[in-house]
């Protein structure tokens, strides 16, 4: 009756609890993945772009494909003074830009706001001219992709399990029937 109710419900809050909890944990290990990944593309160009500012070549095919990547929110290379040499914004190329990271001597991170979405900043210098200060490249990582695959995990975890439990109590339901009639005939014949 009521106590097995209960005990469901109880069993199923506890199962959504902890794969609440999973899903986290496997998101926060998805995101650390994405930006290690990330930290490593961003020296890669950095390197890429300096060794190619010597031949006079610059790897505008490389950057273009980069940034329509779906977890790349933008991608700016940015003069010392801050003005923008290279944007996946057309409008943004020649603008001047203020940050923090401008002119940084080694990778830095931080999260930040674009178009209302929460993202991660990595900026990492590209050492062009020896003597002045170090040009930025600045890559905006989104991990709406993985918000989106969370929730899709949680809602299809939850109607399994909903399925699982109400298949579970249906077998349960049959088989305590199954039992408890002949008992209950065995003890009327006893009587």
């Amino acid at each position: 009756g009521c106590h097995e109710a209960c005990q469901i419900f109880c069993s199923v809050f506890a199962a959504c609890l902890m794969l609440f909890v999973v899903v986290n944990y496997y998101l926060k290990g998805e995101e650390e993945n994405v930006l290690q990944r990330n930290y490593l593309l961003i020296q890669v160009m950095a390197h890429d772009i300096e060794s190619g500012y010597l031949r006079g070549i610059w790897p505008y095919k490389t950057l273009k494909m980069i940034s329509d990547a779906d977890d790349i929110s933008f991608l700016r290379v940015v003069k010392p003074d801050g003005k923008v040499f290279w944007a996946d914004e057309p409008e943004m190329m020649g603008k001047t830009m203020q940050d923090q990271f401008l002119g940084a001597e080694v990778l830095k991170t931080r999260s930040g706001y674009f178009q209302n979405e929460e993202i991660k900043l990595i900026s990492n210098p590209i050492k062009i001219e020896l003597k002045e200060k170090p040009w930025t490249i600045f890559l905006g990582i989104s991990f709406n992709q993985l918000r989106t695959t969370q929730k899709e995990i949680i809602l299809l975890s939850i109607g399994l399990l909903a399925l699982i439990t109400i298949f579970i109590s249906f077998i349960s339901y049959y088989f305590s029937k199954k039992i408890t009639s002949p008992l209950k005939v065995l003890a009327k014949d006893l009587e």
